[in-house]
């Protein structure tokens, strides 16, 4: 117990550093090329629409920061009591080429200011057959990209939950995102105005306009359904086309309806 709690600090501490050095550390002159899987810093447009939003507040509260005890983070949501969905490359070790033992991941909920109103342990995960091929560059498969972990506590039944969405997408749907930002990481900001800009044809896989980087991949494109909000897509990163033009990708979830049924 004493062991784990040691290395969330340290992992905690070394964020708090890396905030504190990217506010002194000027913009490059010129942003870095984009790469998938995941994000850079030049995810983010010159005019920057994101907004630091309530995590206190449904749907924001059901979303949290995934932690490693390497200090890496993304971000994830609760799809359930015990649920939270996140990308599978969050936990990738690439001078490994494996995945990280669950015993290394954590997920804090209500996080703001290196403060969160809860943790849980994960205590196993579920991904796509295809996810290790996909990290390690075997194959091309993005929509492999995706993990959910379940905890080893019900947080979701303290902090709440966003379900899939059940209807399809199309180019105009109006979503919402946020993340901890590799820029922001320690507040929860969030583009409110953003859309689906295109549908992938035979692929769960859809492009949108919001605004993330890194730290940003795991975390929820959420879409207004039936009264309520709920999770349309998994931020990715972005990707090259085969018409050599690049695209701001996520995956779209309900490809993954049953797998969450089936783990509840």
């Amino acid at each position: 117990m004493l062991a784990w709690r040691m290395r969330l600090l340290f992992a905690l501490l070394t964020i708090l550093l890396l905030d504190a050095a990217s506010a002194q550390t000027p913009p490059p002159s010129a942003p870095a090329p984009l790469r998938a899987p995941g994000i850079s810093a030049s995810g983010i447009s010159p005019n920057d629409d994101r907004v630091r939003v309530d995590v206190t507040q449904m749907p924001w509260r059901a979303m949290g920061k995934v932690l490693t005890n390497l200090a890496s983070s993304c971000t994830g949501t609760l799809i359930g009591p015990r649920l939270v969905l996140t990308a599978g490359h969050c936990v990738y070790k690439k001078a490994l080429r494996a995945l990280l033992p669950v015993s290394s991941l954590h997920f804090l909920a209500g996080f703001k200011s290196g403060e969160f109103a809860g943790h849980a342990q994960v205590v196993k995960f579920e991904h796509a057959p295809g996810l290790l091929p996909y990290l390690r560059g075997e194959t091309k498969d993005v929509q492999d990209d995706w993990l959910i972990m379940v905890l080893d506590q019900p947080l979701g039944d303290r902090f709440g939950f966003v379900l899939p969405a059940v209807t399809p997408l199309y180019p105009g749907v109006k979503l919402r995102s946020a993340g901890y930002g590799q820029d922001h990481p320690l507040l929860l900001m969030a583009d409110l105005d953003c859309q689906v800009t295109r549908v992938l044809p035979g692929q769960p896989l859809f492009g949108h306009d919001c605004e993330v980087t890194h730290g940003n991949s795991g975390g929820a494109l959420l879409v207004q359904q039936e009264g309520q909000w709920r999770i349309a897509g998994i931020v990715h990163g972005v990707v090259a086309l085969n018409d050599r033009s690049s695209l701001n990708v996520a995956v779209d979830v309900s490809v993954l309806r049953d797998k969450i049924v089936q783990l509840k």
